[in-house]
């Protein structure tokens, strides 16, 4: 279409110059000038929609490919909002020991070994729809709700919970064809109102989330070993996805929150001293 509209304009120049009246001479220049000005401008809207769509191919390597898509739109003047207010789920997932079993591989290794693993926590998180928002060495964060709004988060959340375990007893059973020791994760889950958007400075921002369910999803993370499960997560969760099946843990005190909070498990994942007749929701 761009290649037809620019053949049409050139056509249009050729006819007025090559015109025999007076007027139409005079007026050659001045067309010939609009077209070039035209042309340029279609040309510059061209490149400048084929180059976000690379933009948006690079920036998906490094960042969320829905982050990527956030922080290319176009927005209708630089001091738009740069955060909002949004129900989201949080999730942490952690690699039990790996730490420790990086000490004994060498750098190449580690790091190959990491990223198999992360690849299946990545792929879990996005087949749900969901937002990496960092990786935290031998862990990641995600959330769900944002950019785009996620009525369903919290199912969102525990699907792609759920098939974080489910993808790495698959790697684990590769792993010991390979002679390979098995790698547990924790995953901590919350649910709640937090701050989403662009934190940083002038020079570097980070797309994120900020809120009261970020704080306790880390700490359920570090209690899921304590609890003995892959799975925590807390009550708000298990309310906004009552169509989950999930087992209460108990009340449980968390670092940093006065209460004891509430959390559950998955009904596949709870431990043999559950209580599996008390529904968490």
């Amino acid at each position: 279409m761009l290649v037809a509209l620019l053949g049409v304009l050139v056509t249009a120049s050729t006819l007025a110059i090559g015109g025999v009246s007076i007027a139409s001479t005079l007026a050659a220049p001045a067309l010939g000038c609009t077209v070039a000005l035209l042309a340029g401008t279609l040309l510059h809207a061209h490149g400048s929609r084929r180059g976000r769509s690379r933009d948006r191919g690079v920036f998906a390597r490094y960042v969320s490919s829905s982050i990527a898509r956030e922080i290319l739109a176009p927005r209708a003047h630089d001091d738009a909002p740069l955060g909002s207010t949004r129900e989201v789920s949080v999730l942490f997932a952690d690699l039990r020991g790996f730490t420790r079993m990086a000490t004994t591989m060498p750098a190449d290794e580690l790091v190959r070994q990491l990223n198999e693993c992360l690849e299946v926590l990545v792929a879990s998180i996005e087949g749900r729809a969901g937002t990496v928002d960092k990786f935290l060495g031998d862990g990641v964060m995600a959330f769900f709700g944002a950019p785009s709004d996620q009525p369903d988060h919290a199912a969102r959340v525990c699907a792609a919970a759920r098939d974080m375990v489910a993808g790495m007893n698959r790697l684990n059973a590769s792993r010991a064809l390979r002679g390979l020791q098995p790698i547990a994760i924790g995953v901590g889950v919350a649910s709640g109102t937090a701050v989403v958007g662009s934190v940083g400075t002038r020079r570097r921002l980070e797309y994120t989330v900020i809120g009261a369910p970020v704080n306790l999803a880390a700490r359920l993370e570090a209690s899921s070993k304590q609890l003995g499960v892959a799975v925590v997560f807390d009550a708000a969760t298990a309310r906004a996805a009552p169509d989950v099946p999930c087992v209460e843990l108990g009340p449980i005190h968390v670092r940093g929150i006065a209460r004891p909070v509430e959390v559950a498990t998955l009904l596949e994942l709870a431990p043999s001293w559950a209580d599996v007749s008390r529904d968490a929701a």
